[in-house]
């Protein structure tokens, strides 16, 4: 890769003495802060606000790789730039296809320039505005091959990314409409268009299923002398596509009679961390940034693992987990990890139950985990683990749009699948403007656990960890066990972890009591506790008796 064509991916880029300055792309950059240089035949980057070069490369879509300096014939050149066009036919983004053969995505960044990115961005089908207009359209694996149709006088649309990237809003661009899909002779291919067609089924006119004969796509039956009216020939005599069709490779469902589900013996699911998580089980835990998320995923993580107590919870066993942190550096996760373990009670972990997957330590980039590719990456990781924590959601899981359902359905489906394998999951997450989780509300739907980390409303920066602990979902956990609780972490002398727990009633009456007592009205207790003032009235109404028996004279 050249240097011009990685300031190309990224904004703000300015000239300095040793090389350039740019708005890094892995954090909320509002001042240049990544530098970028040459030296030795390569590119060097340095995000002086801390975040490491995995994060950087992934962020801008490059891999460690490419930050060699190529001058020779085999440098990478750009040879097909495909526009995806919203109804107006204005640009949305666009796919580039390289020589030698890969391909990236980018958006226009308002500049003139190019954000290598989609963070974001709406996704639409190829040459949407010709789709709309059309009744007839073929849906193919790749732009290359709609521009094959496209040249034969036929529209012809894709989806960005390839085979297994079809979302169900792009079949409702086609509802209505006379539809054949021309599938890729390989296994991929024939499995994507099983799956397109699938998502059509009762919402187009019709749909077909065309595997072109000798040729492994339609660019190459075209280019061995397909022409367009043997094209429309088969086209017209290919089947109607049934739902009952089996996707290649595809294991049938199971039905059985509630006869035999009731005599079979179903193991009973335990506890990896008593109450709050279960064997099988998916939870999430989610804040806004820096109140506390990776911290209590630590201690849960080294519960498990040693068979421990954290906070309120206890591990009965212990069993083996894997830690996969997606932007932390690693000496602050080691520092964390020290701090962490040193504070929790009765937790050993030995060397193979406890596992952590860090970027400082790869030699790659971090795998995205909505991907079946990333998930691939990290199966090697994965046996034997009984509990996986994943930190968190938006480093790890990068493809599609997180305030859109359909977004969330590969890692679901993933999720789904590791829990089938007895494997449970944590995911973490950030909270969104509407201090709920950020995104799509669909990813609450299957998990037995949703804890959310706030603030309290007198919080002060200078207080560190403080928090209060809410339980919004629980299918394992009843009456005190789901109460809200407040918490702090502070630094024992020996750089331990030194946790302190209240009720969150009691809390929030000791802090009105202070207040009462400096003199301040039930008024402004409320507004600073976040209370109503009859609820503030009842605590100064407790306040005064505690008082009065602690003034009462002894006998």
């Amino acid at each position: 890769m050249t240097t011009e064509a990685l300031l190309e991916r990224l904004e703000g880029v300015r000239r300095n003495a040793s090389g350039w300055q740019a708005l890094c792309p892995a954090h909320a950059d509002k001042n240049p802060s990544l530098s970028i240089h040459e030296r030795d035949d390569k590119i060097l980057l340095y995000c002086h606000a801390g975040c490491s070069q995995e994060a950087v490369l992934s962020a801008a879509g490059i891999t460690a790789r490419e930050l060699s300096l190529d001058t020779g014939e085999s440098e990478r050149r750009i040879v097909a730039e495909y526009p995806y066009t919203d109804e107006s036919g204005a640009l949305v983004f666009q796919v580039v296809r390289y020589e030698p053969k890969d391909f990236r995505q980018r958006r226009p960044d308002g500049n003139v320039g190019w954000t290598w990115k989609l963070d974001g961005v709406r996704r639409i089908p190829y040459r949407l505005p010709e789709v709309l207009a059309a009744e007839f359209v073929l849906v193919c694996e790749g732009e290359k091959d709609c521009e094959t149709a496209r040249a034969l006088g036929i529209v012809a649309t894709c989806n960005a990314g390839g085979a297994g990237k079809w979302r169900e809003e792009y079949s409702e661009r086609l509802r209505g409409k006379q539809i054949t899909i021309i599938a890729d002779a390989d296994e991929p291919g024939r499995k994507h268009a099983q799956q397109v067609a699938a998502s059509l089924h009762l919402r187009a006119e019709s749909v077909k299923v065309l595997e072109l004969p000798g040729a492994k796509d339609l660019t190459e039956w075209v280019d061995r002398g397909g022409r367009k009216d043997t094209l429309l020939e088969l086209t017209c005599n290919a089947p109607e596509w049934k739902p009952s069709a089996i996707v290649p490779g595809e294991v049938p469902l199971v039905a059985v009679a509630v006869e035999e589900l009731l005599a079979r013996n179903i193991k009973p699911r335990e506890m990896l961390l008593q109450p709050i998580l279960p064997e099988q089980g998916l939870a999430m835990l989610y804040s806004y940034r820096g109140i506390g998320k990776t911290f209590l995923a630590l201690g849960m993580g080294f519960a498990v693992a040693g068979g421990g107590r954290f906070l309120r919870w206890t591990a009965p066993r212990p069993r083996k987990v894997l830690y996969v942190d997606g932007e932390l550096p690693a000496k602050t996760v080691q520092e964390r990890s020290a701090m962490i373990l040193a504070g929790t009670e009765g937790c050993e972990p030995s060397p193979d139950t406890f596992r952590i997957v860090t970027p400082d330590l790869q030699e790659r980039p971090m795998p995205d985990l909505a991907t079946r590719q990333g998930q691939s990456l990290l199966e090697p990781q994965l046996e034997d683990v009984d509990l996986l924590i994943l930190d968190n959601l938006s480093a790890l899981c990068r493809d599609g749009n997180e305030n859109e359902g359909e977004g969330w359905l590969p890692v679901q489906e993933w999720g789904l699948g590791l829990r089938r394998r007895g494997i449970s999951v944590l995911f973490l997450h950030h909270a969104g403007k509407n201090k709920s989780q950020r995104g799509t509300s669909r990813r609450e739907d299957l998990l037995d656990t949703v804890v959310t980390l706030k603030h309290p409303a007198d919080y002060d920066p200078s207080e560190g960890l403080r928090c209060e602990v809410h339980f919004e979902k629980t299918r394992a956990m009843l009456g005190d066990e789901a109460k809200p609780f407040e918490l702090q972490l502070e630094s024992g002398p020996d750089g331990r972890a030194v946790w302190t727990m209240r009720e969150l009633e009691d809390a929030k009456a000791q802090k009105a009591g202070e207040l009462f007592a400096s003199g301040v009205t039930v008024r402004d207790v409320a507004e600073k506790l976040g209370i109503s003032r009859s609820a503030a009235g009842r605590l100064r109404q407790r306040w005064e008796t505690e008082r009065a028996l602690s003034h009462r004279p002894t006998i």
